[in-house]
């Protein structure tokens, strides 16, 4: 039996236990308050993406208060054209450095803004002293532009920012659109050049930026360029463009050793669309009549889907997959939506049959794919 003096020290233990229990739990209410105060505190106040916005905002009322002020002095006889092209250039290339100045002090967000309205000023300037006030030649005039462009493009890649890649770029599409030179008949294989090297560019800062959207919107403003500038004067030189701007595309997408899988993506993505371009070109100066041009061109489009299914289906490649969904779709809403209001009865059941007995096909390759896959 226990004694009187064991009970007693029984007691004192348990109460010694039951005080470093509360103490144990006292200890870690303290560590977790202060873990949790750290992240609390380290949270930032403000979105960075709101940030950006209102700076672009701000850069571009600024360049907007540049233009309405040389408006102004110019309406009231201030400042004559040579004095507003200084002022112009010298405010563009002040910008310029107060964005360098503050880009090195860790002002990465405002020094960006600052470049994109410095580089605006200067373009601005250079076409003004072109365009307006016949300061300077049509040559002088787009060598000064397009240099501006290319050190825009260069000045991107130093500080790695998109927005200023875009708008070198841009300014490199447009240079021969707004500084007049003579145009010999040679000039439009001259141009097709031209934007196949900008296409070539495009894809080199993409990949140097790994920016989807900047290949992305780049390759739609070259097709749209082409398409008002190189097509009019002839089908071939809008043909061969096309096979060049694919070829181009395809051969980043093959370079898997120093283009990221993401870019190599987009460039396989844009070199299969300027293929189904050249292809679509080439049937509507080969067969004049609408009907029959409409029709070939939907057979190309939906054999070109199946090929591209088939290939992803072998191979099980997403990308070959979806951009072969997307052209078979593209080839029903066309079936659908053009070509039975404005093709003649028999090319309207030539297009259904073929292009109905394509689709199944497709359909019966995918299903056998998918039972051999399972």
């Amino acid at each position: 039996m226990a004694g009187p003096a064991d009970s007693s020290d029984n007691l004192g233990l348990q109460r010694q236990i039951e005080e470093l229990q509360a103490r144990v739990s006292a200890l870690e209410n303290r560590l977790s308050l202060t873990s949790v105060r750290p992240e609390i505190s380290a949270k930032p106040a403000d979105s960075p993406f709101a940030l950006t916005i209102v700076n672009r905002i701000g850069a571009l009322t600024l360049a907007l208060g540049i233009l309405f002020f040389f408006k102004y002095a110019a309406d009231s006889g201030w400042i004559g054209p040579a004095a507003r092209v200084g002022i112009g250039l010298l405010t563009g290339a002040l910008l310029l450095g107060a964005s360098e100045w503050i880009d090195r002090r860790q002002g990465r967000i405002l020094s960006q803004g600052l470049a994109g309205c410095g580089l605006a000023a200067l373009f601005i300037s250079l076409y003004a002293a072109y365009g307006y006030y016949k300061l300077i030649g049509a040559v002088p005039a787009f060598i000064l532009i397009l240099l501006l462009c290319q050190a825009t493009v260069a000045l991107s890649l130093l500080r790695k920012n998109v927005a200023i890649t875009a708008l070198g770029l841009f300014g490199t599409l447009l240079t021969p659109q707004l500084v007049e030179l003579a145009r010999p008949q040679i000039w439009s294989t001259v141009e097709a050049v031209y934007l196949l090297l900008l296409q070539g560019q495009a894809l080199f800062v993409g990949t140097k930026q790994s920016s989807r959207p900047l290949l992305s919107l780049s390759a739609i403003a070259i097709f749209i360029a082409a398409l008002a500038r190189i097509e009019p004067h002839g089908y071939l030189r809008f043909f061969w463009l096309a096979v060049g701007l694919s070829v181009v595309s395809f051969a980043a997408s093959k370079m898997t050793s120093v283009v990221p899988e993401a870019i190599r993506v987009c460039a396989h993505v844009i070199g299969h669309c300027f293929a189904v371009i050249a292809g679509a070109r080439a049937i509507a100066e080969w067969f004049p009549t609408g009907a029959t041009a409409s029709t070939l061109a939907s057979v190309l489009l939906a054999s070109y889907g199946i090929t591209l299914l088939a290939l992803g289906l072998a191979k099980a490649t997403a990308v070959n997959r979806s951009l072969g969904s997307v052209f078979l779709g593209l080839v029903v809403a066309k079936l659908y939506l053009y070509d039975i209001w404005q093709l003649n009865y028999a090319a309207r059941i030539t297009a259904f049959v073929v292009l109905g007995a394509l689709l199944l096909g497709a359909s019966f390759l995918y299903s056998r794919t998918r039972s051999r896959t399972h």
